[in-house]
């Protein structure tokens, strides 16, 4: 059987979630935002919202597990103001 051994990737992965993680949870604590909207592909988004603080994942309105890095400006704010079932 194949065994899962940490890769470089992963661990860049999750040093990123981590990075990201603190900015958010500085932005939420310093009330620069009224709430998060987190888009993200697995597994990322689950790292991501693992490594978040306590004040951060209650600013949480909404997860969209995606990835939206190829779209274009108006694409990106016409997928985000979709109704929140509809993602």
């Amino acid at each position: 059987s194949r065994h899962s051994f940490p890769t470089r990737r992963s661990s860049d992965l999750d040093r990123f979630a981590r990075q990201l993680a603190q900015r958010l949870d500085d932005g939420v604590a310093a009330q620069h935002c009224a709430g998060l909207v987190l888009v993200a592909s697995s597994p990322f988004l689950g790292h991501l919202k693992a490594h978040l603080g306590k004040q951060a994942t209650k600013a949480i309105l909404r997860t969209i597990d995606a990835d939206y890095t190829a779209l274009g400006e108006r694409e990106l704010a016409e997928r985000l103001a979709l109704p929140q079932g509809n993602a």
